[in-house]
C-alpha cells in the first residue's frame, strides 16, 4: 500500500515508513542475547520509530520541504514518536508472549 500513492502527499512517505523497521531488524540481530529483553525491546522499537521525524528533519534540512508536524518545534515530535514506537513494541511483544502460552 505504501508503494501506490493512495493519499500520501509526501513522495518519501514509502522510505519513511519501511526504515523503522530495518532498524529494529538490524539492532535485534545485532544485540539479540540481552539479559533486559524487555526493556532492550521497548527501547530498540522506540528508537526505530522515532527515525521518522529525525529522517524528515534531515530532509527539511536538505531539500526545505516543510513537515507539518514541526511548527511546534523538534522536540516534541521526536519524544512522541519515540513513546509511540517504544508503546507499540512492547504491546506487540505482550501479544507475541501471550499467543505463544496459548499454544
Amino acid at each position: 500500500m505504501l508503494l501506490l500513492p493512495l493519499g500520501f502527499k509526501d513522495p518519501l512517505m514509502p522510505v519513511l515508513y519501511v526504515f523503522p523497521g530495518y532498524i529494529v531488524d538490524f539492532l535485534y540481530y545485532f544485540f539479540k542475547n540481552r539479559s533486559h529483553k524487555v526493556i532492550f525491546f521497548a527501547l530498540t522499537t522506540g528508537l526505530a520509530y522515532m527515525t521518522i521525524p529525525v529522517l524528515r528533519i534531515i530532509i527539511t534540512v536538505f531539500t526545505g520541504y516543510i513537515y507539518g508536524s514541526f511548527i511546534t518545534g523538534y522536540f516534541y515530535p521526536i519524544i512522541m514518536h519515540f513513546i509511540f514506537g517504544a508503546t507499540g513494541g512492547l504491546i506487540a511483544m505482550g501479544a507475541c508472549k501471550l499467543i505463544r502460552n496459548k499454544k
